[in-house]
C-alpha cells in the first residue's frame, strides 16, 4: 500500500509541477523554518533543523527544551511544561525540541518551534517544499503509522472527555487506501496578487503552490489553467475550487463576492473552454448567482452517481467506498425498514441503502443536490426512495409521528445537536451518525445515551492523511417504547 501511495503521489507531482521546478522537497540543510503553533513563518538559512547530538539550546534562556508526548486533536502536537499542556505545530511524538513559549492561557501554552535538538522514531521530514507556508497537511512531519494510532486515541479520548462515553472495543479505524494524491476537489485561495494557493494555519494569508501533494494528478494538471481563467476574470473571485469529473477532466468553480456576472466574463469562460481541453467546465458563483459553461457535471461515489460539481461531495474517493460500506453495516438493514435519511447529499448513502430497505426517506436543504439525488435513484433504477429539499430538524418534527426504524444522519461539522434530541424524543429505535468532527459527535452522542441509547459500533476513517481529520461512523440501538 506504501508503495501505491508513493507512486500516486509521484503521478501527481509528474503531472502538476513545472518543468523548472526541482523533483525533491526543499530539505532542512537548505531553510530552516521556524514554525509557530498559529503561522507558520520562514527564518533565515540555518545549518539544519533536523536534530543533531551537539544541541547548544539549553545556553539560551528564552527558550525551554520539550519532548513532545503526543498528537492532539487537532494540528497540533503535545508537550508538557510547567505541568500544562503545550501545543506546538511541525513536530512528532519523541521528538525533543527547543520551543519559544508565545502564548499562555490558564491551562495550557502555545509555543513556537525554534530547533529540533534531535528527532524522535515518528518523525520523517515532510515531503511537501510548501508545507511551511501551506496549513492544510500539518501532520506531514510524522509517519503514517503513528497518525493513524493517534487518531484512534483521539476518537477514545475525546469521547470519554467531552461525551462520558467509553469507547473500549471501539473504533474500528479504516486507512485510506491511498495517503497521498487522494483528494478529489481542492479549494484554492487568492493572494493580493490573484495568485491561488493555501491559507496558513490560521488568519487569511495564502500561500501559492505549484502543485498539491494530496491532490489527485489530474487536478494538478489544470493548476495553470485554473490561473489562467482567475486572470480573465473581472468578477471579484475570492476562491476557486478544482473538481475531478471522474474522466481525467476538471471542473472550476470560482466563487466570490455579491456581483451580477458580466458579458465579458461570460465570453471569457467560453474562450477559457475551447483553450482548454482538460477542463470540462466552469462555475461563476457570485453571490449566489451563478453560471455555468461547458460540462459541470461530476461522477461521484460508488454508484457512480452524477452532481453539479458546486455541490457537496466526499474528496477521498476510494475511502468514501469504506464510508458508505461501513453506513450500510451501521444500519443493519433487512430489506423490511423504514428509513429516514438527513442531509442525503446528492444520494452518496441512499443508493446503496435503499435497496436494502423497506422504504427510504431522504432529504438536504440543498435543492441542486436533492434534484441530483431524484435524477440518480432513477438512473439506478431505485423506486422505493424518494428526496425532498428541507431543513433536517423540520423534517424531523414532520416525520416523527411515522413509524421510523432507522434513521441515518450526516450532518455538517458543526452537528445536529436539536435533531439528535429530536431523535432520542421519537425513540426511533437505530441510529446511524456520520461525523466528521469528533466533538460535535461525542456531544450528540452523548444526547442519545443519557435518552437510553447504546453504542453498538463506532467505526474511525481515515479520510484525510496527513491532517488531524477522521471521518466517525456511529450505530446506537434502543428499545422501542
Amino acid at each position: 500500500m506504501a508503495s501505491q501511495s508513493a507512486s500516486r503521489a509521484l503521478l501527481t507531482l509528474k503531472a502538476g509541477r513545472p518543468s523548472s521546478l526541482p523533483f525533491r522537497p526543499v530539505t532542512t540543510n537548505q531553510e530552516n523554518y521556524a514554525i509557530d503553533a498559529i503561522v507558520f513563518a520562514t527564518r533565515r538559512p540555518s545549518p539544519s533543523t533536523k536534530g543533531s547530538s551537539d544541541c547548544d539550546c539549553s545556553s539560551r534562556k528564552d527558550l525551554v527544551q520539550v519532548t513532545v508526548e503526543a498528537l492532539s486533536n487537532g494540528p497540533f502536537a503535545v508537550a508538557r511544561y510547567q505541568g500544562q499542556a503545550l501545543f506546538l505545530a511541525g513536530v512528532a511524538p519523541g521528538d525533543t525540541a527547543a520551543v519559544s513559549i508565545t502564548r499562555k492561557r490558564p491551562n495550557y501554552q502555545f509555543g513556537r518551534l525554534v530547533h529540533l535538538c534531535r528527532s524522535g522514531s515518528s518523525h520523517r521530514h515532510p515531503p511537501c517544499p510548501f508545507y511551511a507556508g501551506c496549513g492544510g497537511c500539518p501532520w506531514q512531519q510524522v509517519k503514517e503509522p503513528v497518525q493513524r494510532a493517534a487518531k484512534i486515541s483521539n476518537v477514545r479520548e475525546t469521547f470519554a472527555r467531552l461525551g462520558g462515553i467509553e469507547l473500549r472495543d471501539h473504533p474500528r479505524f479504516v486507512p485510506s487506501p491511498f495517503d497521498w494524491a487522494y483528494r478529489s476537489r481542492v479549494r484554492l485561495h487568492l493572494d493580493q496578487r490573484r495568485d491561488l494557493g493555501f491559507k496558513r494555519l490560521r488568519g487569511d494569508q495564502v500561500t501559492p503552490i505549484s502543485y498539491c501533494m494530496v491532490a489527485e494528478p489530474v487536478i494538478n494538471a489544470e493548476l495553470a489553467a485554473a490561473r489562467e481563467l482567475v486572470r480573465r476574470l473581472e468578477a471579484p473571485i475570492a476562491n476557486l475550487e478544482i473538481v475531478a469529473v471522474g474522466d481525467g477532466r476538471v471542473v472550476l468553480v470560482a466563487r466570490g463576492r455579491a456581483q451580477g456576472i458580466g458579458a465579458a466574463d461570460r465570453a471569457a469562460a467560453r474562450r477559457f473552454l475551447d483553450r482548454h481541453r482538460g477542463v470540462a467546465g466552469v462555475v461563476i458563483d457570485t453571490g449566489g448567482k451563478r453560471a455555468r459553461f461547458g460540462e459541470t457535471w461530476v461522477t461521484s461515489g460508488p454508484a457512480g452517481n452524477r452532481q453539479p460539481a458546486e455541490v457537496f461531495s466526499q474528496v477521498n474517493r476510494e475511502a468514501n467506498r469504506l464510508l458508505v460500506e461501513a453506513v450500510v453495516e451501521a444500519a443493519a438493514l433487512t430489506g423490511r425498514e423504514q428509513v429516514l435519511e438527513l442531509h442525503c447529499g446528492a444520494g452518496n448513502f441512499s443508493m446503496a441503502l435503499a435497496p436494502r430497505a423497506g422504504l427510504l426517506a431522504a432529504f438536504d436543504k440543498d435543492p441542486e443536490a436533492v434534484a441530483a439525488a431524484r435524477r440518480n435513484a432513477a438512473r439506478a433504477g431505485v423506486f422505493n426512495a424518494s428526496f425532498e429539499a428541507a431543513d433536517a430538524a423540520s423534517t424531523l418534527l414532520r416525520q416523527a409521528p411515522q413509524r421510523i426504524d432507522v434513521v441515518v444522519l450526516d450532518p455538517p461539522r458543526s452537528g445536529a445537536r436539536e435533531v439528535v434530541a429530536a431523535v432520542a424524543r421519537a425513540a426511533i429505535p437505530r441510529v446511524v451518525y456520520v461525523a466528521c468532527d469528533l466533538a460535535t459527535a461525542a456531544r450528540d452522542a452523548a444526547i442519545l445515551v443519557r435518552q437510553g441509547y447504546e453504542i453498538k459500533s463506532a467505526v474511525a476513517l481515515d479520510l484525510f492523511p496527513q491532517t488531524h481529520h477522521v471521518e466517525i461512523v456511529l450505530a446506537a440501538t434502543r428499545e422501542r417504547p
